[in-house]
């Protein structure tokens, strides 16, 4: 059984109070420093600096003008997820996320069509509080990412936390309740 707290990473820098944790990340995505320490049981872990929870809704589907109601049909609809987290020192959370999406290319092109299955994997946020105690876990299910950001890698600014934005697509969400 996968063990959530447990961190895989040996990220120097301090989470902040949002951890993105991703147990079924596919192996051969990881970097060389992580697929050392990554496991069924030390899940990959991206320390967040700060993220907003995706807007959530549903689509109205027709409006009664006579009678002043709306109908609102079909299903819950999730728009994507852009979080920024913490980079190591080696790039190594960078690298993985870089090397998933390249993942993500290469079996969408390939003739015989990889499983969506390969590349998609739950994910949990985890909202800690001040003393580093989870208060609040929400997971995505069917996560993949779709667009990494830039990295900024000057130091003029007296700044050593490298970081970057990360948008992932996902089916929907669950608030799981501690």
């Amino acid at each position: 059984m996968t063990n959530l707290s447990e961190s895989s990473q040996y990220n120097t820098w301090e989470p902040q109070g949002w951890r993105l944790i991703l147990p079924n990340i596919p192996p051969n995505t990881l970097s060389q420093n992580l697929s050392k320490t990554v496991s069924e049981t030390r899940p990959f872990h991206l320390n967040l600096t700060g993220t907003i929870l995706p807007t959530i809704g549903f689509t109205i589907e027709r409006l009664n003008h006579i009678f002043k109601y709306r109908e609102i049909t079909g299903r819950i609809d999730y728009g994507a997820w852009t979080t920024t987290f913490i980079i190591d020192e080696k790039l190594d959370s960078y690298t993985s996320m870089f090397k998933w999406l390249q993942f993500i290319d290469a079996n969408q092109s390939d003739q015989d069509r990889h499983s969506k299955r390969e590349y998609l994997t739950d994910g949990y946020l985890s909202i800690l509080s001040n003393y580093r105690i989870q208060t609040n876990l929400f997971k995505f299910i069917n996560l993949s990412p779709t667009r990494l950001g830039q990295v900024n890698l000057d130091y003029s600014r007296g700044e050593m936390v490298i970081s970057s934005d990360i948008t992932f697509e996902y089916d929907y969400i669950k608030l799981i309740e501690n």
